[in-house]
């Protein structure tokens, strides 16, 4: 959405998504709700929505920047744990 390439008015068919032909995501609703919005689809938590968001519009340096930016990868130590 900041970079200006959400797809506001299209929609894709919820319920599975097959990632580069290894793995299969589903939606918590496995079924799927048929086609519907990108929008209606964060509302409804669609995993399948973000796989299709993230493999069409991002490229994998910009979302390890992305990543990077949100703290993944860096080391944190927790007071009192060993």
């Amino acid at each position: 959405m900041d970079d200006g390439v959400y797809p506001e008015d299209e929609t894709y068919a919820s319920g599975r998504f097959n990632i580069y032909g290894k793995q299969i995501v589903n939606d918590w609703w496995r079924p799927g709700w048929g086609n519907i919005g990108y929008s209606e689809g964060l509302v409804r938590s669609s995993n399948v929505a973000i796989c299709n968001l993230v493999t069409r519009f991002i490229d994998e340096e910009h979302l390890r920047e992305n990543y990077k930016k949100l703290g993944y990868w860096q080391s944190f130590n927790l007071d009192g744990l060993d």
